[in-house]
């Protein structure tokens, strides 16, 4: 573990160098300086965190389809519906079912 700062700047040194704003800037000066191209970070799927409210609201559609299947209904989450969805809506609607399905085995 790191020792407390001597003095405030210090301190605010050890902030500048930590800070993700900070380094992103400078890897954009260094970028300009080198003539590199510089792009900006594409987020990954696996960012994905559901909120307690997006849990519940999954976990609701598939207990009620799955109670519709019990009783010989028809099912609402088949797959007529992830093709009528955009590619992202189907992807996180997966995501959400995969969520789902996860957190209920744990």
């Amino acid at each position: 573990m790191r020792p407390p700062p001597r003095s405030i700047e210090e301190w605010l040194y050890l902030k500048l160098l930590n800070s993700r704003s900070f380094n992103k800037f400078v890897f954009w000066v260094n970028c300009k300086v080198n003539k590199k191209q510089y792009h900006e970070p594409i987020s990954s799927t696996t960012s994905y965190r559901p909120t307690e409210l997006q849990k519940f609201k999954a976990y609701r559609i598939l207990f009620w389809d799955e109670m519709r299947g019990t009783f010989g209904l028809k099912r609402l989450t088949n797959k007529d519906h992830y093709e009528a969805l955009t590619n992202k809506q189907t992807l996180d609607l997966i995501m959400c079912d995969m969520l789902v399905i996860v957190t209920l085995t744990f």
